[in-house]
């Protein structure tokens, strides 16, 4: 057989519910209204499946909803109540700005800074950017 037929032959017998899934999926936010506040109770497996330190994340939902927010345990609480859908509107842009690489789509990444400049750094690709402006 030529390489042709032996691809057409593995084609033929591969199973046909293989699904293509995506190796990193944006975890789900647990939300919890509590009075004024809003709890994340899945946040440290959350900024774990980012690969970022909770606090960096929990700097930017702050900003974002424009309300105090901290870290207690696993979780972390927002002294504002916010819908749980725009909670996870907010963790998926964060994946999209400073996790998700622009160039190759992986999220194996790291930000550091260097100065007063946060870069962004893909470990799969090599892209290197400044995440400023």
């Amino acid at each position: 057989m030529n390489y042709e037929e032996l691809l057409e032959k593995a084609e033929r017998e591969m199973p046909k519910s293989i699904q293509k899934g995506e190796r990193f999926e944006i975890p789900k936010a647990e939300i919890a209204i509590e009075g004024n506040t809003t709890i994340i109770k899945n946040f440290l497996t959350i900024s774990g499946a980012f690969r970022r330190e909770p606090q960096q994340i929990l700097k930017y939902l702050s900003k974002e909803f424009g309300t105090p927010a901290n870290l207690e345990g696993q979780r972390a609480v927002l002294n504002s109540r916010v819908m749980g859908s725009v909670v996870q509107k907010k963790i998926e842009d964060y994946a999209k700005r400073y996790v998700i690489c622009k160039e190759c789509g992986g999220p194996d990444t790291n930000l550091a800074k260097h100065g007063k400049i946060l870069m962004f750094k893909c470990e799969v690709c090599g892209a290197t950017y400044s995440m400023e402006g």
